[in-house]
C-alpha cells in the first residue's frame, strides 16, 4: 500500500543532478500534461453468509479483490512559488482497464465475485521546494473512482448477480518529482495511495444474498510518469 515512499530515495537523486543547472527557473504559471502508469485498488466483502448480522464463520467470505491495471492519464494545474517554495492546485483523471474474479464454494454451491477498476479522478493541492531546475513536492486531496463489485450466483456466466457502483469520495495523498528538460517542458515521477472505505449493503444482489452481505472499496495506490507542457 506504501510502496511508493520508496520514491523518496529517487526526489533525492533528481535533486542532486538538478544542482549542475547554474541557473533555477520559474516555476509559477499554468500547465497540462499527460502520464502513464500503474494503479490498484483493494476489495474486500462478504456474499452469501450465513444470515446474521454480522456474518459468522460459517459464512461464505469473498476473498479480497486486488484490481490491477495499467493507466493513461491528463492532468492540468497552477503553480504559485514564493522563494523556493512552489505551492498549486492540479486535476486529474486516469484511465484503467482492471477486472478480477474470485470463486467461493460452500455448502450451497459456487458463487463468484468479480471487480472492475475503470478510472480515477481528483482535486489535488501541492507543495514543493525547488532546486534549480527540479521539484520535490508532497500532494493531498480527494478522490472518486469508477469502480464495481458483483456478486454471481452459481456459475460464472450466470444471469442470478448485481452489481454495486462505488461512488463516494476517498482521500488522496502522494508525492513525487518533476525535472524542467527546458523551460516549457518538465518531466515528472508521482506516486499516490488512495483510501477509501466505501461501504455498500450486498443483501439484494442476487437470490442467494444474505442480511449482512457486503462489498467495500478499500484503498489502492498509483505510480505514473508524465509529460508536462508549461506556460510561462
Amino acid at each position: 500500500m506504501f510502496k511508493f515512499f520508496g520514491l523518496a530515495s529517487i526526489v533525492a537523486g533528481v535533486l542532486s543532478v538538478g544542482q549542475a543547472h547554474a541557473q533555477g527557473r520559474d516555476w509559477s504559471g499554468a500547465y497540462v500534461g499527460g502520464s502513464l502508469g500503474y494503479g490498484e485498488l483493494n476489495y474486500s466483502g462478504v456474499f452469501d453468509g450465513d444470515g446474521t448480522i454480522p456474518p459468522s464463520a460459517s459464512g461464505g467470505y469473498a476473498e479480497d479483490l486486488d484490481i490491477n491495471s495499467a493507466s493513461f492519464g491528463l492532468y492540468g494545474g497552477y503553480n504559485w512559488q514564493s522563494d523556493r517554495i512552489v505551492y498549486g492546485i492540479e486535476v486529474s483523471a486516469n484511465v484503467f482497464d482492471g477486472e478480477d474474479l474470485t470463486e467461493e464454494r460452500n455448502m450451497s454451491g459456487r458463487d463468484f465475485i468479480a471487480g472492475e477498476f475503470d478510472w480515477t479522478a481528483s482535486l489535488r493541492g501541492r507543495v514543493g521546494y525547488a532546486q534549480h531546475n527540479t521539484l520535490a513536492y508532497v500532494t493531498g486531496g480527494v478522490v472518486w473512482a469508477g469502480a464495481e463489485y458483483t456478486a454471481i450466483e452459481g456459475a460464472e456466466a450466470s444471469s442470478d448477480r448485481g452489481t454495486i457502483d462505488f461512488d463516494d469520495a476517498g482521500a488522496v495523498v502522494g508525492l513525487g518529482v518533476e525535472h524542467a528538460v527546458t523551460d516549457q517542458i518538465i518531466l515528472r515521477l508521482e506516486g499516490l495511495a488512495y483510501f477509501f472505505d466505501d461501504y455498500v449493503d450486498g443483501s439484494g444482489l442476487n437470490s442467494d444474498s444474505d442480511p449482512g452481505d457486503f462489498g467495500r472499496l478499500d484503498d489502492g495506490y498509483a505510480f505514473r510518469v508524465g509529460a508536462t507542457y508549461f506556460f510561462n
